[in-house]
C-alpha cells in the first residue's frame, strides 16, 4: 500500500483488519464521520471496505484513494480545495470527485490538492495564492475542479507542504514552486515561484519530502538535503551552531546509507535507519533525538506535531501533542507524549503519512536492481499485501524477501 502526506493535519487515518479508523480533529468534516463534530478521541470505524489505497489530508480537508479508482474528498472546501465545482464550504462525509484507475499518487496542501495519474497528468484545484497550483499569476485565485497543471511522463513523485509543492521526475530534475517566505523552494531566496522552477537535476535522488514550510530531499547514497523554515531546529543547526534561521539553499543535513524512511510534520523531521534507529529532529533541539531504537519499526508518520510509528509485529504506537485528540487515546486536550505509547495492536494495521510504507521499503533495499525490476517487485508485493489484507494471511516478512529472488 502506498499513502501520502498528513503533514500539516491534526487528525490520523489507520487501516486494520475491521476497516478504515479515524480520530483527532474534525472541525471541517475532514474525518468524514457525516457530523460536525469537533474530534473524535478514540480511533473510530469510517467503513469496514479495506480497499482503500491511499489517504492525503490537509489541516482541513482530506484525499481517499480506493484501488477500484475512486477518488472520494471531504472537509473543507473553501478555498476549492476538494474540487467539486461548487462553493458548499464543508462536506462532512466522503463524496466522490472522480473514477479512474490511472490514479496514481495524490497529496494535500493547507488548502489545495494534486492528483498525479499514470501516464503524466498532474491535475491541480483549490487555491492558487502564491503560486501553489503552479499556473503563474494569470488565472483565478480558486481552481473549482481538477484542472491539468502539466502532462509529463516522466514524473516520478509529487509532494505539497502548506504552500508549496514539489515534482520530482525519473531524470532526477526536481521542480518546486508556490510560497517561498521561509525559502522553502531551496532557490537561494524568498521569491515565490507562480511556475514549476528547476531547483536541480541529480539522477541519484531517491525521493522527496514536504514539512509544512520546508522540504527534504534523500539520495540514494543517504544524503539527506534539507531547506526552509528551521525555527523549531527542524533542519538541524549550522555552521554558528544556530538553530533559528531558516535554509534557503539545499544544505546536508546528514549522510547516512542505512536511511530507509523519511518523514516530515510541521516543526519536527523523523528519520529512520535499517537498524531501527529513529532519529528526531526539532524542538528546539540542536542535535537530534534517538527517539527509539527498534529493528521492529517498519513505518513512521508525521502530523503536524503528533507522529505514529508501526512495528511489524502489528504494534501501533502514538507520541505528540494531543490539543485535538490526535493521539487517539480517549484523552481530551492537554495530554502530550514525549515518549511513543501503545495505542493498538492489529492484524495488517496500515498507517497513512507522508513517506513509503513497508512495501516501498522492502523495494529500496535491494538498490542493486534495475528500476524496472525494482518496479515489478513493487507491484507484485503489492498484490500479496492486499490479498492478505483480504483474506487475514499474515505473509511474514522472511518470507516476502525469499519470494523477492524468484520475481522475474
Amino acid at each position: 500500500m502506498i499513502s501520502l502526506n498528513n503533514t500539516m493535519a491534526n487528525n490520523c487515518f489507520v487501516l486494520n483488519s475491521k476497516g478504515l479508523f479515524g480520530f483527532g480533529s474534525n472541525l471541517c468534516g475532514q474525518l468524514g464521520f457525516g457530523m460536525n463534530i469537533r474530534c473524535r478521541c478514540e480511533p473510530t470505524l469510517l467503513m469496514e471496505d479495506l480497499d482503500v489505497k491511499q489517504i492525503a489530508t490537509g489541516p482541513h480537508h482530506t484525499l481517499m484513494l480506493k484501488n477500484n479508482g475512486e477518488l472520494f474528498v471531504f472537509g473543507s472546501n473553501c478555498k476549492s480545495q476538494l474540487g467539486l465545482g461548487h462553493n458548499i464550504t464543508f462536506t462532512y462525509e466522503p463524496m466522490l470527485l472522480m473514477t479512474d484507475l490511472e490514479i496514481k499518487l495524490i497529496c494535500c496542501g493547507d488548502c489545495h490538492s494534486m492528483v498525479l495519474k499514470n501516464n503524466g497528468e498532474l491535475l491541480v484545484f483549490g487555491f492558487n495564492s502564491k503560486g501553489r497550483l503552479g499556473f503563474g499569476d494569470c488565472i483565478n485565485e480558486h481552481v473549482r475542479i481538477p484542472t491539468l497543471l502539466m502532462k509529463d511522463s516522466k514524473i516520478k513523485s509529487i509532494c505539497c507542504g502548506a504552500g508549496h509543492s514539489m515534482i520530482l521526475k525519473n531524470n532526477g530534475e526536481v521542480f518546486v514552486f508556490g510560497l517561498n517566505r521561509n525559502g522553502q523552494l531551496g532557490l537561494g531566496n524568498y521569491q515565490s515561484k507562480y511556475e514549476p522552477t528547476l531547483l536541480m537535476t541529480d539522477l541519484e535522488i531517491r525521493s522527496i519530502h514536504c514539512g509544512c514550510n520546508y522540504s527534504v530531499i534523500l539520495k540514494n547514497d543517504g544524503t539527506v538535503l534539507v531547506f526552509g523554515e528551521n525555527k523549531n531546529g527542524q533542519l538541524g543547526k549550522n555552521e554558528q551552531n544556530s538553530i533559528k534561521s531558516n535554509k534557503t539553499s539545499p544544505r546536508v543535513l546528514m549522510k547516512d546509507p542505512t536511511i530507509t524512511l523519511i518523514s516530515c510534520g510541521s516543526t519536527f523531521l523523523m528519520i529512520l535507519k535499517n537498524n531501527g534507529e529513529l532519529l528526531i529532529y526539532g524542538n528546539n533541539s540542536k542535535e537530534p533525538r534517538v527517539l527509539m531504537n527498534d529493528s521492529k519499526i517498519r513505518s513512521i508518520f508525521s502530523g503536524a506535531e503528533h507522529a505514529m510509528i508501526l512495528k511489524n509485529n502489528d504494534e501501533l504506537f502514538v507520541f505528540g501533542e494531543n490539543s485535538y485528540c490526535q493521539l487517539g487515546l480517549g484523552t481530551h486536550t492537554g495530554y502530550n507524549l514525549d515518549i511513543p505509547k501503545l495505542l493498538m495492536k492489529d492484524q495488517n494495521i496500515e498507517i497513512f503519512g507522508d513517506n513509503a510504507t513497508y512495501l516501498e521499503w522492502s523495494c529500496k533495499n535491494h538498490n542493486s536492481f534495475s528500476k524496472e525490476f525494482q518496479q515489478r517487485i513493487h507491484t507484485f508485493l503489492l498484490f500479496l499485501k492486499r490479498n492478505q489484507m483480504k483474506t487475514g494471511l499474515k505473509i511474514p516478512k522472511f518470507v516476502l524477501f525469499e519470494i523477492i529472488k524468484y520475481v522475474v
